[in-house]
């Protein structure tokens, strides 16, 4: 088998136990940009001048995504290096909404917790992209929350979003057909033919990295909202993740300052 490193999955297994269940209540989507992209026009519509408050550490392609979308942006100082936000950079209005991130999955959520219930005229938005099933996830009190299965599961596509607090959800608008979730799976198709030929061909690795390519071009276009019928159908489980993994890496390799993380 070609011994890879990194890089988008390939098509696998879904595990059949020990997985534990999504929220009961919550909404699918394309991609995590456009869960919260859906998020903050449900908040907006009721919070006019709502601002967003994202870490400065942060994709750039979905802060220019909420942007085409008219969303307005602030930033406040988080990166995963640190031990938390730097809550005194917050200056909210009421009616802003404010996005956690739980980098790598590895923080508890508590002094979001508490910066919450001493700020309740502000929607908090959490991002758990990186272990959707972390116990800061399972027992958040947030607004809202969301996280990019496509990041985390071999799936072409799917994002889910969910509220804590049992507020109403949006619906991710109908679209037509997804040809960027088609790619990303063409794309993990041939991926893994390629793992599992025994050698090298380049052929199938030039073939499902430009599948990949092309796919993840046309994901985020904004008639790209809905979740794939195979993504909906595989991602009904989410795979435990390894912790240990994500702190030793954080304690070991400083990132870049150009690195960004993407939903």
């Amino acid at each position: 088998m070609p011994h890879e490193i990194g890089g988008e999955y390939h098509l696998d297994d879904f595990p059949c136990r020990d997985v534990d269940p999504w929220p009961a209540r919550r909404s699918f989507f394309a991609s995590g940009r456009a869960a919260l992209g859906a998020l903050c026009r449900r908040w907006i519509e009721t919070h006019s001048h709502a601002r967003l408050w994202l870490p400065d550490y942060f994709c750039p392609e979905v802060v220019s995504s909420l942007c085409s979308r008219n969303i307005r942006v602030a930033f406040y100082t988080d990166n995963p290096q640190r031990a938390g936000p730097e809550l005194s950079h917050l200056y909210v209005l009421p009616g802003d909404m404010v996005l956690a991130v739980n980098y790598f999955g590895v923080r508890s959520g508590d002094q979001w917790s508490a910066w919450r219930e001493s700020t309740p005229s502000v929607a908090l938005i959490e991002d758990h992209t990186h272990d959707p099933q972390s116990l800061w996830a399972r027992s958040s009190r947030a607004d809202f929350a969301f996280a990019s299965l496509r990041k985390t599961l071999p799936l072409p596509d799917g994002a889910i979003a969910w509220s804590p607090r049992e507020l109403s959800l949006p619906e991710a608008a109908p679209d037509g057909p997804p040809i960027g979730s088609s790619l990303k799976l063409a794309a993990m198709l041939y991926k893994r033919r390629y793992l599992d030929s025994g050698e090298i061909p380049t052929s199938l690795k030039e073939t499902f990295l430009e599948l990949q390519k092309r796919g993840e071009q046309i994901l985020p276009e904004p008639n790209n909202e809905a979740i794939s019928q195979r993504a909906l159908s595989s991602g009904t489980g989410a795979q435990r993740r390894c912790r240990q993994a994500a702190v030793h890496f954080l304690a070991c390799r400083p990132l870049p300052v150009q690195c960004r993380l993407c939903i």
